[in-house]
C-alpha cells in the first residue's frame, strides 16, 4: 500500500493505493468516524487482482480539510470519487462502501451511472429508505438520535475531541457483538485522527451538510442526469445486529435496483461486520467482484418475512 494525495474537485484526498496498474479500479468508501484504515485488512487481498483505492473523505484524516459547511454537501462527496475514478483511467469502476461510505455509492450509482459498474454495500439503507424510516419508523428515530446531537454547533466537536479515545471505544466496542476485537492500539490508532479540534468538526459536518441541508444535493447536481432506478449489479451485506440501523431498512432495497439485489445477511455481526467478521466480509466481496455478468444469480427481492416492515402501509 503507497499514500498518494490526488488531486479531485478542487481539494487534495489522501489515498491509500495498491495493486497493478492495469488492474479493474475498486473503490472502498469508509464512514463515520473512520479513514482508509476501515479496509486495512481488505487493502492486501484485493490488490492481488484489483487497482484498489482507498481514500480518506474529504474532512477526515489526511484528505483536506475545506472551511464552510457548503463544502460538506453530498454531491461534493459525489464530484470527489468521480475526479478519482477519472484520475485513475476514467472507466467504470467497482464501489465498496460502508456506512456514509454506502450512501455516497448509492447516489454515484443515479448520478453517475456511466461511472459505477458494481455497487457492494455494507450496512448502508438506500438514502431514500433511510430517510422515509427518520419520519415513519420511531425505532429508527431513536437509533439516529445522535444525529440530531451533531446538528448543535462546536459542542459535539468540542467533547469528542477532548473524549477521544473514550468515543472510539464507545463507537466500537460499545456498537460490536465481539468487543475484545478492538484492541487499544486500534482504539489510539483512530484516537490520532481526532487530534486536531478542526478534523473532528470537518469530519462530523457530513451530517451537518448531507442531513441538515437534504435539498443541496439536487440543487447543485443540476445538469447532471438522475437516474431513478439503478442499472448496474449491487450486492448488499448486512450484520444484523447493528445497534444504529434496523434491519428492515435493507427490505425493500430493490425498489431502487433495475436487477434485483443480492443480500447477504450476517446474524451474528453488527454495523461494524467489516470488523468483525472481515474474512467472511472478504469472501463475499472477492466472489460478487469476480462473477461475470452472464454468471450472475439473482434470487427474491430480500424481505425477511419474520420482521414486519413498518415502511409498508
Amino acid at each position: 500500500m503507497k499514500s498518494q494525495f490526488i488531486k479531485t474537485n478542487g481539494i487534495q484526498l489522501h489515498c491509500k493505493v495498491a495493486g497493478p496498474d492495469d488492474g479493474e479500479l475498486v473503490i472502498l468508501l469508509h464512514g463515520f468516524p473512520e479513514f482508509w484504515y476501515a479496509w486495512n485488512k481488505f487493502i492486501p487481498p484485493l490488490a492481488e487482482k484489483y487497482k484498489v483505492v482507498a481514500p480518506d473523505l474529504r474532512g477526515n484524516n489526511k484528505s483536506d480539510s475545506p472551511k464552510g459547511l457548503e463544502n460538506y454537501t453530498l454531491d461534493k462527496y459525489l464530484k470527489d470519487i468521480v475526479g478519482l475514478i477519472d484520475h485513475f483511467g476514467g472507466k467504470a469502476a467497482k464501489i465498496v462502501g460502508h456506512d456514509w461510505g454506502g450512501a455516497i455509492a448509492w447516489q454515484l450509482g443515479h448520478y453517475y451511472a456511466e461511472k459505477v459498474e458494481r455497487l457492494i454495500i455494507l450496512n448502508s439503507p438506500h438514502t431514500t429508505e433511510f430517510k422515509k424510516a427518520l419520519k415513519r419508523n420511531p425505532f429508527q428515530m431513536l437509533k439516529s438520535h445522535y444525529m440530531l446531537w451533531f446538528q448543535i454547533p462546536k459542542l459535539p466537536d468540542w467533547l469528542i475531541f477532548k473524549n477521544r479515545k473514550k468515543f472510539f471505544r464507545a463507537t466500537f466496542r460499545g456498537g460490536s457483538v465481539t468487543k475484545d476485537i478492538y484492541s487499544d492500539e486500534f482504539i489510539d490508532t483512530y484516537a490520532e485522527t481526532f487530534s486536531k479540534k478542526e478534523k473532528v468538526k470537518s469530519a462530523i459536518n457530513i451530517y451537518r451538510g448531507v442531513v441538515g441541508k437534504p435539498k443541496a444535493l439536487r440543487q447543485n447536481m443540476e445538469g447532471v442526469e438522475y437516474r431513478s432506478k439503478i442499472s448496474c449489479k449491487v450486492l448488499l451485506l448486512w450484520g444484523v445486529k447493528d445497534k444504529y440501523i434496523g434491519r428492515e431498512l435493507s427490505f425493500n432495497t430493490a425498489h431502487y435496483c433495475m436487477r434485483k439485489p443480492k443480500t447477504k445477511y450476517f446474524p451474528e455481526a453488527s454495523h461494524w461486520l467489516h470488523h468483525e467478521q472481515p474474512e467472511k466480509v472478504l469472501e463475499q466481496i472477492e466472489k460478487f467482484l469476480n462473477t461475470k455478468y452472464s454468471e450472475v444469480r439473482f434470487g427474491q427481492t430480500a424481505i425477511d418475512p419474520t420482521l414486519p416492515n413498518p415502511l409498508q402501509p
